[in-house]
């Protein structure tokens, strides 16, 4: 859905722009999070790591349970220099 880059090496270690960057994310994936909230319900789940999401270094995630699936919206960071991405994704039932 949406991805903050870090175009140099210094900015990937650039402790400010790094935390200005998961500011933003954060504050996109909440902005999100209502907007879905308003469409399937609350949450069934919410945290930092979840073993049925697909991805590494999540920092934050938020699980709805629909009628044959579970739909996701995660916020990770796999390392440095790496972008933080806010991804949308659905699981199937099991």
């Amino acid at each position: 859905m949406q991805s903050w880059e870090f175009s140099t090496e210094s900015d990937a270690h650039d402790e400010e722009f790094v935390k200005r960057s998961y500011a933003e994310a954060d504050e996109a994936h909440t902005s999100i999070e209502h907007c879905l909230n308003d469409v399937y319900g609350p949450p069934v789940s919410t945290g930092e790591s979840h073993r049925e999401i697909p991805h590494g270094g999540i920092i934050r995630y938020t699980l709805w349970q629909l009628d044959q699936r579970k739909l996701y919206l995660v916020t990770i960071h796999e390392g440095i220099g790496l972008p933080i991405e806010l991804i949308l994704g659905a699981l199937a039932r099991k």
